[in-house]
């Protein structure tokens, strides 16, 4: 899935770093505070991944679609995460 797939989504193309390994955990449960941070390392976890299959771009609808989390959270979580090395292109 492309950008140009999912236009007027809002959903935002991102750059991923190469990393040298993954693993992948999904949160159950959205609680504020420490949940804000278990979708933050399962957003970044499964960009990771991706990143290891040779994808250098990722839209947060996909990610979103593939963790079962809300559009607001993926994007929220991709907010925080330039320290990490992930760039927003949108």
């Amino acid at each position: 899935m492309t950008g140009s797939d999912v236009k007027g989504s809002g959903a935002v193309s991102i750059l991923i770093p190469a990393p040298s390994s993954v693993t992948v955990t999904v949160p159950k449960a959205m609680a504020r505070g420490s949940g804000e941070k278990k979708v933050e390392d399962a957003v970044y976890q499964f960009i990771r991944a991706k990143r290891i299959l040779g994808q250098t771009r990722i839209n947060t609808a996909t990610i979103a679609d593939a963790l079962d989390i809300p559009h607001r959270a993926v994007e929220k979580a991709v907010r925080g995460m330039s320290s990490r090395g992930v760039r927003r292109l949108g």
